[in-house]
């Protein structure tokens, strides 16, 4: 079977909104080749983060029994749900919002302070100005997403 990008995405108006009803917001939904066969991977995680392995498995089984019923893929395949994990690079505003109430770390396209990065805690966002919310030992300020080169998740 010779896969289309007409047939990705058919896959993607179908799967994408099956997932985000029960919750979830797909990061990447990606079909390929490796080594002759065909994968659907899927990247997921909760809209303000926390996914685990039961999560996934959970998606695994309703994409998986949504694409057996609907007849979809005519094809077999490997399915993988997963989540993109806590090192994925934070870079809208839905991806800092997934991870409020964590640290973070931060590097400025502008010298902000002495340091290298700043690490502070996700306090929120707003949206109107396109901004982060930050917290740091009881401080609450701002910085505009057009400002920040970097950011990931801080691990402990």
């Amino acid at each position: 079977m010779k896969w289309t990008e007409e047939k990705e995405n058919i896959l993607r108006e179908k799967l994408i909104p099956l997932i985000e009803k029960e919750g979830f917001r797909v990061f990447e939904l990606r079909v390929f080749y490796a080594q002759g066969k065909l994968f659907l991977r899927i990247l997921i995680d909760f809209k303000e983060g926390g996914i685990n392995l039961e999560d996934c498995a959970y998606i695994n089984r309703k994409v998986s029994n949504y694409l057996d019923e609907n007849n979809i893929l005519d094809t077999s395949f490997i399915l993988e749900v997963s989540s993109p994990g806590v090192r994925k690079e934070l870079v809208n505003l839905k991806d800092f919002l997934r991870v409020k109430g964590r640290k973070v770390r931060i590097w400025l396209r502008e010298e902000h302070t002495q340091r290298e990065f700043l690490e502070a805690k996700i306090a929120g966002v707003n949206e109107e100005k396109i901004e982060v919310i930050l917290e740091d030992k009881g401080k609450i300020f701002s910085i505009p997403l057009e400002k920040i080169r970097k950011a990931i998740q801080k691990i402990n």
